[in-house]
C-alpha cells in the first residue's frame, strides 16, 4: 500500500521533485501555478480569463483540472514528489485527485519549522517577536513565522528583494481581471501597470518556488554537517 500523507521529505525526493505554489484570490480557483523542477521554472496561466494575457506573453494556459491531472501523472510515471509551503495546494487540488495526492504530496513547511524549532530556537523566538509587532502595528495579518522571514535571515544568504516583503498577490491578479474585463479581454490594452504588476506576480511567485527548495536544501545540509561533527 502507498504511503498516505503527511509523509516526511527526504533530501533525494527534494533534489527531484515538482516544487508548486499558487496565487489566486481568497477562496477562488488558483489564477497561476509556479512550477520549479531540477532549477527551472515555468509559469501556468490558470485563469479561464487570461487566455490573451497569456498568449501575449507566451505563456502554458491550462484549465486548473488539466493542471492537476498533468501534474499527478507527472509525479506518478517520474516517480517524483510535489512539495509545497503548506497544505494549501494540497486542499486545491484534491477535488481533481486520481488516487495519487495524498501519496506524493510533501509540506515543506513541516521540514524547515521543525528543524528551526529545534535547532533554531532563538532564531523561531526573535522572528516571532518581531511578527507579533508587525501584526499589532498592522504591517502584517498574522504572527506566524513564514517562508519570507526565513530567507530573510542574514545567515540563511538567500537574496530575496524587499519589494516582494509587502507585495499583494490577490490584488494584482484583481486588478488584471478588471483591466481585461475593461477592454474585453485584450490584453494589448491592458494598462502598463497592470502588465508590470503582473510581472512582478511571476517574479514573486518565481521566488516563493525557488526559495522552499532552497530552505529545504538549508536543513539538509546543516543536518548533515552537524552529524558530521557529532561523530
Amino acid at each position: 500500500m502507498a504511503p498516505s500523507y503527511p509523509r516526511s521529505l527526504t533530501r533525494d525526493e527534494a533534489r527531484r521533485a515538482i516544487w508548486l505554489d499558487f496565487e489566486g484570490g481568497i477562496n477562488k480557483v488558483p489564477s497561476l501555478a509556479g512550477v520549479l523542477v531540477e532549477g527551472r521554472y515555468s509559469a501556468i496561466i490558470l485563469h479561464p480569463d487570461f487566455g490573451s494575457l497569456a498568449k501575449n506573453r507566451k505563456l502554458v494556459q491550462q484549465t486548473f483540472e488539466n493542471f492537476v491531472g498533468d501534474t499527478l501523472s507527472t509525479a506518478s510515471q517520474e516517480e517524483r514528489v510535489i512539495a509545497a509551503w503548506s497544505e494549501h495546494e494540497l486542499n486545491q487540488m484534491e477535488e481533481f485527485d486520481d488516487g495519487i495526492l495524498k501519496a506524493c504530496y510533501r509540506n515543506a513547511n513541516k521540514l524547515v519549522l521543525n528543524f528551526f524549532i529545534k535547532k533554531r530556537p532563538k532564531t523561531m523566538k526573535k522572528l516571532r517577536k518581531q511578527n507579533k509587532k508587525d501584526k499589532a502595528e498592522g504591517k502584517r495579518r498574522n504572527s506566524n513565522v513564514g517562508l519570507k522571514d526565513l530567507l530573510g535571515l542574514d545567515y540563511i544568504k538567500y537574496v530575496y528583494p524587499s519589494r516582494f516583503k509587502s507585495f499583494k498577490p490577490a490584488k494584482t491578479i484583481s486588478r488584471m481581471e478588471d483591466q481585461l474585463a475593461r477592454h474585453g479581454g485584450n490584453y494589448r490594452k491592458v494598462a502598463t501597470g497592470a502588465k508590470r504588476a503582473f510581472t512582478q506576480l511571476i517574479r514573486y511567485n518565481e521566488h516563493d518556488c525557488r526559495g522552499m527548495a532552497y530552505m529545504v536544501d538549508y536543513v539538509f545540509s546543516r543536518q548533515l554537517k552537524e552529524n558530521k561533527i557529532k561523530h
